[in-house]
């Protein structure tokens, strides 16, 4: 037999045999179970400080054959999943094993026991196991000098139990916030309606930069997380850590991430992202920022509040130019106040803000072009009640698709006036749907404004009853409205008018609106409601008796004189003159009701008992 032939008749022994051989690649078992962790998990990992905790998964197999190898995925469905840790041999029955947490947490996956080789086109009913939600805490640090064990980064990577929503938030000189929606179909989320919104780089254009996209007086400024390498200027002494404090409750979903941050620049350039070489340490501007992160229930929502404040009891010029970035070059954008739709920017455009006094405003984003009707076509809308001076964008080659829009503000802070901005920020499925929502979001971020046109601020009344007008108005609409605490009915644009009664001596009068939101807005007006001579009828009175009214209707006796007086009495035709009754009051002046200062004196006339 030839060489050829031989070696022929050697492969096809070997392969029968192998075909024989246990644990061979053909061989699979036919279901498996997760047993554990419980369905859902939805912990927290905490992998900061470069921490490495592990989750044991245990579950069963049947129809297994001996040398059977699984695999255990997180399943995104499709064909899309992950590999967990490594093979595991399931001849047992059974199997037990410790994998990485931060392969499960976070995910948004279901974790299945796979055979080895599964490539996501398989039938994977069969393979059950539970739903891997929550997420991890995670962070890194300077490594070596000059600023070795310096935290440059965290972040949080979160899948908040509603399936298929995903978000993540980095600190505010890294990436902020990312929101993808649920793609509706197994775990999978939708395109990132917003990826990177609300964080600060170290240039401000792609094209041609000036500075960072934070300054303080002018000097380009750095942010905790900003300073990008060892080689630039995180690579200066005196780097300010990243201060970043993430907490998660389980129960509702909700994640809440304080950060505060010391303003810093460079001590020997102004240049953007300069070399370490040329930053010869990091400066203290005198200025600070603090930011409160908050996602919502609904797993596609979040709320950025953030404060610029003064540390060193100066003043500060502050020019700031946060971006929104959207999820890629397809990224659509519409600004309302221009009136365009969404548009696809490309090149370097810089864009008007919608002026001031506009109050609330929203903005929306299209991953891709809404026409043509992307299965993972997501939608985002932001939300402030700081309109932007204008919104530029980080300059990107011309006729590329441009995604960073940067909202820009520039302000003076003083030790009493710091600059504080809110943006809301959601992601959903259709444009509808981000709209409604930022119409809510603008409701909740306005609250009623109630004015009082009358009467004036410190005026003086006489009378016991005041006339109270004025308006309420609400974004939103007004669902309630009092004055001194008495439901009043809101007339066409807000309008209103009621009687209040007044006591003598101060007054105040309140009108409160509140809307829907839970917002609430008060307007008052002083005034006074002066003493009066308000002459009380004395005829037919004795003068003792006389002077008691008199007093207590802040009024005074004048002089009484006497007189004799008749008057008619009996019926007609029978009718004769007799006089008044002796010693009582038979004329007064002022008359009765009269409206007089306090302290006026009343003449009284007297009936004497003889002509």
């Amino acid at each position: 037999m030839s060489r050829s032939g031989r070696l022929a008749l050697a492969c096809l022994v070997l392969a029968i045999l192998g075909s024989a051989l246990p644990g061979v690649a053909n061989a699979a078992f036919t279901a498996s179970t997760v047993t554990a962790p419980a369905d859902p998990f939805t912990s927290i990992v905490d992998l900061r400080g470069g921490a490495t905790p592990t989750v044991t998964v245990t579950g069963t197999v049947t129809g297994q054959s001996p040398g059977d190898m699984g695999q255990l995925i997180c399943d995104f469905s499709g064909t899309s999943f992950d590999t967990v840790g490594a093979l595991v041999d399931v001849t047992s029955g059974s199997f037990s094993m410790a994998v990485p947490a931060g392969d499960v947490a976070g995910k948004n996956c279901v974790l299945r026991m796979v055979n080895q080789g599964f490539t996501g086109a398989e039938d994977r009913t069969p393979f059950t196991g539970p739903s891997a939600y929550g997420g991890q805490f995670a962070d890194s640090t300077f490594s070596g000098s000059p600023n070795n064990g310096v935290r440059t980064d965290a972040w949080v990577i979160l899948a908040p139990g509603t399936l298929g929503s995903n978000i993540y938030l980095y600190s505010m000189g890294s990436c902020g916030i990312g929101i993808a929606p649920p793609l509706g179909t197994g775990p999978l989320h939708a395109d990132f309606a917003w990826d990177c919104a609300g964080y600060y780089y170290r240039t401000d254009e792609g094209t041609t930069s000036t500075s960072s996209e934070a300054k303080v007086d002018g000097h380009t400024a750095y942010v905790p997380g900003m300073g990008g390498s060892a080689t630039n200027a995180e690579g200066a002494p005196g780097l300010a850590p990243v201060d970043f404090r993430p907490s998660y409750n389980p129960a509702t979903g909700v994640l809440t991430v304080d950060e505060t941050g010391v303003v810093q620049r460079c001590s020997g350039s102004d240049a953007p992202d300069p070399l370490s070489a040329t930053c010869a340490s990091k400066l203290d501007t005198g200025v600070r920022v603090t930011r409160h992160w908050v996602t919502g229930t609904d797993g596609v929502s979040a709320t950025l509040t953030e404060t610029w404040s003064v540390a060193d009891g100066g003043t500060h010029q502050i020019s700031l130019i946060p971006e929104a970035d959207g999820d890629s070059t397809h990224s659509r954008f519409d600004f309302p106040w221009l009136g365009n739709g969404y548009v696809q920017y490309t090149g370097d455009p810089s864009l008007p803000g919608p002026g001031a006094g506009s109050g609330p405003v929203s903005l929306f984003t299209a991953s891709s072009d809404p026409g043509a009707a992307s299965p993972t076509l997501s939608y985002g809308s932001l939300t402030t009640n700081v309109p932007p001076d204008s919104v530029p964008f980080y300059g990107v080659s011309s006729g590329t698709g441009n995604e960073f829009p940067q909202i820009a503000y520039a302000r003076t802070i003083t030790p009493s006036q710091p600059f504080s901005y809110t943006w809301k920020l959601a992601a959903g499925r259709t444009d509808a749907g981000v709209r409604a929502r930022a119409a809510a979001d603008a409701d909740s971020l306005a609250a009623p404004v109630v004015r009082i046109t009358a009467p004036a601020n410190g005026s003086k009344i006489k009378s016991a009853k005041a006339t109270v007008t004025g308006t309420a108005t609400d974004n939103g609409g007004v669902s309630s409205f009092t004055v001194n605490g008495t439901a009043v009915t809101l007339g066409a644009g807000g309008a209103f008018s009621t009687v209040v009664p007044l006591k003598v001596g101060a007054n105040t009068i309140v009108a409160q609106a509140g809307d829907k939101t839970g917002n609430t807005t008060k307007a008052s007006v002083a005034l006074t409601r002066i003493r009066q001579c308000v002459v009380p009828h004395l005829k037919g009175k004795k003068v003792s008796r006389a002077r008691r009214a008199l007093r207590k209707a802040h009024c005074k006796l004048g002089k009484v004189s006497k007189a004799y007086r008749t008057h008619l009495t009996g019926k007609r035709g029978h009718r004769t003159r007799v006089p008044f009754k002796t010693g009582r009051i038979i004329a007064q002046r002022p008359h009765a009701g009269a409206k007089k200062k306090v302290g006026t004196k009343v003449n009284v006339v007297v009936q004497k008992a003889t002509p």
